[in-house]
């Protein structure tokens, strides 16, 4: 009997063979002659896989099918046909989520293609946002991170998820941004309605679609009286030492060339809450549920966490990602006729008006690209194995917000004390179930 080692050195049998996902699929397909039927099958199979078993289901494609369609999605999975579908924006668009967008956050720049429009609302997204502001931001998720800890305690249990993990990126970015008094619980509520109706509901559940319109309609006037009275203090006070974002963009109306309005505002606060909350808060616990299954690993990651350097424990969150990324990838709307991998003996084209989801979550385990991809590696180069937020012209402008808050969320629980798990670590990746935990004190 063959054996196989663990990463933390245990002895196993063997693992048994991998799952055929496309002979499960072409099984499941075989006695359906119905049309509708058989597209209602292969879209349950495939998105369950993508929703729950990603990196397998992916990693079959990838060997086998690398450029993978059907009906209602075209998957591409190899690392250089991710970045040129995610750098051909003249071919692959927002048209997809546009309208959703608009209808519950406003006019965002994730519902833009390029266009001198986009260009404009970037650039004051780049004054109102800059990077510079990383130092002062780190003490507010510092803040927040250990405002909740204490909370917690020690050996006492807690869900991971809603009592931390969507919480620090809900109430720093609420502080940073400026409406620091909205409390963190209407937040992360808004912020989960909003992203789930505009990212995971092709099929307009009724619910989602209420669910969102609601957060919507709670959100305007609570975020309208918060820009209205900051306009009326800045207009009698001198500019603050340390402006929020909110701040800026108020003191750019002076001048013509970087005016937006006071609804504009308004939809750029709640765009930039929904595109962070969500998204960090899967990825916090995502990265701790992949330390946790690695216990050699966790800890090493404990023995990082009181180096001042945060490098070195967003070495080991980002490398945890990598196995359990927050987003399987990023889909969009081919608006002309195109053939991805061209010159390739995967080469496919693919029509215009079809899906297509770069797959980036493959793209970070392909072996052509990625050294040893199966391994575990904490602190990799280039940057570029981790493709969590690239995205072309809308690659996020918030990357190293999302970063910074990621990585400090996990340090500073991690400083608290070590994670173990009491319910089962979750198998679906993307948005986290409540998931209990408990914090055990340092050895020693």
């Amino acid at each position: 009997m063959s054996i196989h080692i663990e990463e933390d050195g245990r002895a196993d049998a063997a693992k048994p063979p991998p799952f055929d996902y496309l002979q499960a699929l072409h099984s499941a397909l075989s006695n359906e002659n119905d049309p509708v039927k058989r597209k209602q099958i292969e879209a349950g199979m495939v998105f369950k896989w993508l929703r729950e078993e990603p990196l397998p289901f992916l990693g079959q494609l990838r060997r086998e099918k690398p450029i993978f369609s059907i009906p209602a999605i075209t998957l591409v999975t190899r690392y250089n046909d991710v970045v040129e579908v995610l750098n051909a924006n003249d071919v692959f668009s927002v048209d997809n989520i546009a309208p959703k967008l608009v209808e519950n956050v406003g006019q965002n720049i994730l519902a833009m293609n390029d266009s001198p429009k986009y260009e404009h609302e970037k650039s004051l997204l780049r004054l109102a946002f800059p990077r510079a502001d990383l130092p002062r931001y780190r003490q507010i998720v510092v803040e927040e991170a250990n405002r909740l800890l204490a909370k917690v305690g020690i050996d006492k249990p807690f869900d991971l998820t809603g009592d931390y993990a969507l919480r620090v990126p809900a109430g720093a970015m609420a502080r940073y941004l400026g409406v620091g008094e909205i409390p963190t619980e209407k937040v992360v509520a808004w912020t989960h309605a909003l992203f789930h109706e505009i990212f995971l509901n092709p099929t307009n559940d009724p619910a989602a679609v209420a669910a969102a319109r609601a957060a919507r309609q709670e959100a305007l006037p609570l975020i309208d009286a918060i820009v209205a009275a900051r306009k009326k203090q800045l207009a009698k006070s001198p500019p603050p030492e340390q402006p929020s974002v909110l701040d800026r963009y108020l003191l750019m109306q002076a001048v013509p060339e970087t005016y937006e309005s006071d609804e504009g505002i308004r939809d750029v606060i709640l765009g930039l809450l929904m595109g962070c909350v969500d998204l960090s808060g899967g990825a916090i616990v995502n990265a701790l549920v992949e330390l946790m299954k690695r216990p050699r690993v966790l800890r090493d990651a404990l023995n990082v966490v009181n180096v001042e350097d945060d490098a070195a424990i967003t070495g080991y969150v980002l490398e945890a990602l990598r196995f359990r990324p927050p987003s399987t990838g990023v889909t969009s709307l081919c608006v002309r006729d195109y053939t991805v991998g061209r010159g390739t003996r995967h080469e496919e084209k693919i029509p215009a008006g079809a899906l297509v989801m770069a797959c980036s979550a493959s793209a970070m385990h392909d072996h052509e690209h990625i050294d040893a991809p199966d391994q575990f590696r904490p602190g990799r180069l280039p940057s570029k194995n981790y493709l969590f937020w690239e995205s072309g012209i809308h690659t996020c402008h918030g990357k190293y917000v999302a970063i910074l808050h990621i990585s400090l969320a996990v340090k500073q629980l991690l400083r608290a004390g070590a994670p173990s798990a009491i319910d089962p670590l979750p198998r679906v990746h993307g948005y986290p179930a409540p998931f209990r935990v408990r914090l055990n004190a340092a050895e020693g």
